[in-house]
């Protein structure tokens, strides 16, 4: 039976895609859209080039700065599953960046907890994390991503994932990587969760 839903941030509740790229350009303006999509391939905190904890926290400033309302997405589908499941995000952004974006909309209020950079750099003790923590186990849980690192993240600790494809990624690599659902828009989305809740 599923009992939380755990979304990641970037890519699948805000279209950051362009806004990270850029200031991502900024540390190394040689990176190419193709090397930036690979980062996520694996978990970005520990495959990007030369990453430092002055670099992370100089992206989330810049992230602060650059970050607007408009990017946020998905706001009716969170409001629908709030109350019906627990609400979690599991990120490699900062997790007070995350807050602060997610107030922009007034969609904080619907997590019962957010956990980014700085509650761990990988996603798997995350997960684990939320587990022990809230006494759920990984097949009571929903992980809605939209890359292929995350899903080998989630599949190490036997989390079924939805990979969307508006996101970093596209459903090629999706599929490839062993997504459990893929879906190309919220419309199929909201579909699958109401599927999955009967």
């Amino acid at each position: 039976m599923l009992k939380a839903v755990i979304f990641d941030f970037d890519g699948v509740l805000a279209d950051t895609y362009d806004v990270n790229l850029k200031i991502y350009r900024e540390f190394y303006p040689d990176v190419t859209e193709e090397e930036f999509e690979k980062l996520h391939s694996g978990n970005p905190l520990t495959t990007q080039r030369e990453w430092t904890d002055k670099h992370r926290y100089i992206f989330a400033q810049k992230q602060a700065q650059l970050f607007t309302k408009e990017l946020l997405q998905l706001h009716g589908l969170v409001q629908w599953l709030y109350g019906k499941y627990l609400l979690f995000i599991v990120s490699s952004s900062e997790d007070e960046n995350i807050k602060n974006y997610l107030k922009l909309d007034d969609l904080d209020k619907y997590f019962k907890q957010i956990l980014g950079a700085a509650t761990h750099r990988s996603k798997v003790e995350k997960f684990k994390l939320i587990f022990s923590k809230y006494n759920l186990k990984p097949e009571e849980c929903l992980f809605i991503t939209d890359t292929t690192g995350d899903i080998k993240e989630a599949k190490a600790v036997g989390l079924p994932t939805v990979a969307v494809t508006w996101g970093y990624h596209k459903r090629e690599l999706l599929e490839t990587a062993g997504a459990d659902w893929v879906v190309d828009t919220p419309e199929k989305l909201r579909n699958l969760l109401k599927k999955l809740s009967t």
